[in-house]
C-alpha cells in the first residue's frame, strides 16, 4: 500500500482478512477488509472495481454481525452499499447474501414484516437456484423471524426443512453464522414449547458437540447459550449456570456481544434462582443493557419476563409488575408474540401475590389460551399449573382437575423436569379432592 502497488496491496489485505475470519479473529478481519476498501477506491471505476467491492462489503458485513449485532447501524449501511452494487451489476448469489443481511437486521430491529418480505425474496432466488446451502439458510432465516412472532408451527416446519437438508460437512461452507447450529438451537426451543423437553436437551447437546468439533468460536456461543436457555426451561439451575460460565468466556475472548448479552441476561435469572439476588438482577440489567447498545430491540419480552421472575424473587413486586406492562405494550406495538403467554401469566401471578385474585384469575386464563392458540405447551402448562391451583384453593377441584390432568398427561418425556414435576404434584393434590 505504502508503495502505491494498489492492486497488489488489495489482493494481500482481502487475503489478511479472510485467515482472519477463518481464525475467528473477526475484529483484525473487520481492520484488514476497511484497509481493503480504502484501497480499492484508489483503483479505477468499472466492472471489474464494483465487483470486488461488492465481495469486500459482504466479507466486512458478515464480520459485523457477529461483533457488533445484527442490528448496528455499520451492519445496515454495509448492507445497503452491497445492495446498491447489487443493482448496478445484477449478481444474483450476492443478492441472495444482501436480502439474508437484510432480514438479519430488520428482524434484530423487530421490524417484523420488512424482515418476513426480506427473507422471502431470499428464499425465491434459493428456489431458482435449487442451491442446498441457500435454501438452508432461506428456512432459517423465515423460521427466525416466524419464532419471534409466535407462529410455532410454522417455524418448526420451516426448521425441519432447513435441518433436513444439513450436515455437518456443511458447516466450513458457511461463514460466520452456521444456519444449521441456527436452526438446531432455535428447534430446540421449539420443541420444549411442544412437550418435548427431553428432545429439546438432545437436540442443543448435538449442536453444541458439533460447533466445538469444528473449534468455531461464533457456533459454540449460539449452542452454549441456547443450552443455557433450555436448561433454564427444565428447571436444571447448576447445569445451565456451568454452561452460562462457559458461554460467556467465548463471547469474552472472541468478542460477541449480542450472545455475552443474552447469556448473562440468564446467568443473573439463575443466579436470583439460587438466592444471589443482588447480584443477579444487576446481571441482569447489565446484559439488557448491553443487548440494547447492540441495536437490538427484538426479544425484549424475553429479557424482561427474566427480570420479572427475579424481581419477584426478591420481592420487589411493584418494579416487577412495571416490567410486565412494558413487555407487554412492547409485544403489542412490535408483533412479538412469542412470550405473550408468559408475560400474561407473570401478570396473573403477581396479581395473586398482591390478592387481586380475580385479577389473578383473568390473567391466567388469558395466558393459558394465547398458549393453546400458539401451540406453546411449555408454557399452557405453567399457566394451567397456577390455575388449579387457585381453582382448588378456591373450592374448585374438578374444574382444575379437568384443566390440568389431560394436559399434564401429553408429557411423555422430561416427567423430572421442574414444571411437569409441579404440574403432577398438583394433580395428585387434586386426586384426592376430587370426588370419584
Amino acid at each position: 500500500t505504502e508503495a502505491g502497488m494498489y492492486r497488489e496491496a488489495l489482493a494481500q489485505w482481502e487475503l489478511a482478512a479472510s485467515n482472519a475470519a477463518a481464525r475467528s479473529a473477526d475484529l483484525e478481519a473487520i481492520s484488514h477488509l476497511r484497509h481493503a476498501l480504502g484501497v480499492l477506491a484508489r483503483l479505477e471505476p468499472g466492472v471489474d472495481r464494483d465487483r470486488t467491492a461488492l465481495r469486500l462489503q459482504l466479507l466486512l458485513a458478515a464480520r459485523l454481525l457477529s461483533t457488533e449485532g445484527y442490528g448496528a447501524e455499520a451492519v445496515l449501511h454495509a448492507y445497503l452499499e452491497a445492495q446498491r452494487l447489487c443493482d448496478r451489476i445484477g449478481d444474483e448469489t450476492a443478492r441472495f447474501k444482501v436480502e439474508m443481511g437484510l432480514e438479519a437486521y430488520r428482524f434484530m430491529r423487530a421490524d417484523f414484516s420488512p424482515a418476513l418480505a426480506h427473507g422471502r425474496r431470499a428464499a425465491d432466488i434459493a428456489a431458482r437456484s435449487g442451491d442446498a446451502k441457500q435454501r438452508l439458510q432461506a428456512h432459517w432465516g423465515l423460521a427466525c423471524t416466524l419464532f419471534h412472532q409466535g407462529e410455532l408451527r410454522a417455524t418448526m416446519r420451516e426448521m425441519e426443512k432447513g435441518l433436513a437438508l444439513y450436515t455437518p460437512a456443511m458447516h466450513r461452507l458457511f461463514g460466520v453464522q452456521d444456519p444449521g447450529i441456527m436452526c438446531m438451537a432455535y428447534s430446540s426451543w421449539g420443541l420444549w414449547e411442544l412437550g418435548r423437553p427431553d428432545a429439546a436437551l438432545a437436540r442443543i447437546n448435538h449442536a453444541v458437540r458439533i460447533a466445538c468439533e469444528f473449534e468455531h468460536k461464533f457456533s459454540q456461543a449460539v449452542a452454549l447459550a441456547y443450552a443455557v436457555s433450555i436448561e433454564l426451561l427444565r428447571g436444571e439451575t447448576d447445569a445451565a449456570l456451568a454452561r452460562a460460565d462457559a458461554c460467556i468466556r467465548v463471547c469474552e475472548d472472541s468478542g460477541f456481544p449480542v450472545w455475552l448479552a443474552i447469556t448473562r441476561c440468564m446467568r443473573g435469572r439463575l443466579l436470583c434462582e439460587r438466592g444471589a439476588l443482588d447480584v443477579g438482577l444487576a446481571e441482569m440489567r447489565a446484559g439488557y443493557a448491553l443487548w440494547l447498545s447492540t441495536g437490538a430491540l427484538v426479544s425484549r419480552p424475553l429479557y424482561l419476563s427474566l427480570q420479572t421472575e427475579g424481581l419477584m424473587l426478591a420481592g420487589d413486586t411493584d418494579v416487577a409488575a412495571a416490567c410486565v406492562e412494558e413487555g407487554l405494550s412492547i409485544l403489542q406495538h412490535c408483533g412479538e408474540r412469542q412470550l405473550e403467554a408468559e408475560m400474561l401469566r407473570l401478570r396473573g401471578e403477581l396479581a395473586l401475590v398482591r390478592g387481586s385474585v380475580a385479577q389473578a384469575e383473568a390473567s391466567l386464563k388469558a395466558a393459558y389460551v394465547c398458549a393453546i392458540r400458539q401451540h406453546r405447551l411449555g408454557f399452557a402448562l405453567r399457566s394451567a399449573t397456577s390455575l388449579a391451583r387457585l381453582w382448588a384453593a378456591d373450592g374448585r377441584e374438578a374444574r382444575a382437575w379437568r384443566l390440568l390432568v389431560p394436559l399434564a398427561a401429553r408429557w411423555k418425556e422430561g416427567r423430572g423436569t421442574r414444571d411437569v414435576r409441579a404440574a403432577l404434584g398438583v394433580c395428585e393434590t387434586l386426586r384426592h379432592g376430587v370426588p370419584s
